[in-house]
């Protein structure tokens, strides 16, 4: 049962990317960015997760030298997604 829920989550985060006109062969890498924030967060729950968990995510990942403006943008959409 748990497996349906998280495949049924991950359905609606793809349905969503389509909101903010994301491609639907980039939208893979939207799941990423996300799974991503998820992974980073493990020891709380996404429904527990405030503005300052998300803030400090985003400095961190502006911090990183090799990340062009586009994937930022990713990130930062993917966030306003999940």
């Amino acid at each position: 049962m748990k497996d349906q829920s998280v495949s049924r989550f991950w359905d609606k985060f793809i349905y969503k990317t389509k909101a903010y006109s994301v491609k639907p062969g980039s939208a893979r890498w939207y799941v990423r960015h996300a799974e991503h924030y998820i992974k980073a967060h493990k020891d709380r729950k996404l429904g527990l997760h405030q503005g300052s968990d998300i803030e400090k995510y985003l400095k961190d990942k502006g911090r990183i030298k090799q990340l062009t403006d586009w994937q930022y943008k990713q990130i930062v959409i993917s966030l306003k997604i999940l």
